[in-house]
């Protein structure tokens, strides 16, 4: 039981939810100050801001694991923008702030992807441990397939093993055990 609950699987999984909780106050800020300022969206609160940057998150991790990257690649893509929002890129370029700049990318970035690469670590791996739950099965058949035909190449008299079913045959017309 200890040993299920301490699976890298379920390591991968507590790091993306860690990730998704660290970015989900500064992607959600940026979505409320969008909303409210450019959009004019008076109704829009903060839990809605949120619930919105969670469910994107959310959308990462499912369009990943169900294999559509194009998807996860596209909503991630949206979570690094909405990110690079909250920076003030202008006033850094002409203040030649560049460290600044520098900083701004690598954050969004890094937490950004982080919830991509992570989710796809985690497919990775529900796949290996899908195929290897497969391999299994069909080792299990093999095994049970083998006995069977050595049991049916065995003469029922006197115990002999036979390659083949013929040399069975002509054994057992000659067995009298």
């Amino acid at each position: 039981m200890l040993k299920r609950i301490l699976s890298i699987d379920n390591f991968i999984l507590l790091v993306i939810l860690l990730v998704m909780i660290n970015n989900v106050e500064h992607c959600a800020y940026v979505h409320y100050q969008v909303a409210r300022q450019v959009f004019d969206l008076a109704w829009m609160n903060k839990a809605h801001s949120v619930a919105v940057v969670i469910i994107i998150e959310l959308s990462i991790i499912v369009f990943v694991v169900k294999g559509d990257h194009k998807a996860a690649l596209f909503f991630t893509m949206m979570l690094f923008v909405l990110s690079m929002l909250y920076y003030d890129f202008r006033t850094f370029w002409l203040n030649a702030a560049y460290e600044k700049v520098l900083a701004a990318v690598t954050y969004s970035t890094m937490f950004t992807a982080s919830i991509y690469i992570f989710s796809r670590m985690y497919a990775a791996k529900r796949m290996t441990n899908a195929g290897h739950a497969q391999l299994e099965l069909e080792l299990k058949q093999l095994r049970a397939y083998k006995n069977k035909r050595i049991k049916e190449l065995t003469c029922g008299n006197c115990g002999r093993r036979f390659e083949s079913d013929m040399s069975k045959i002509a054994h057992q017309r000659r067995c009298k055990e």
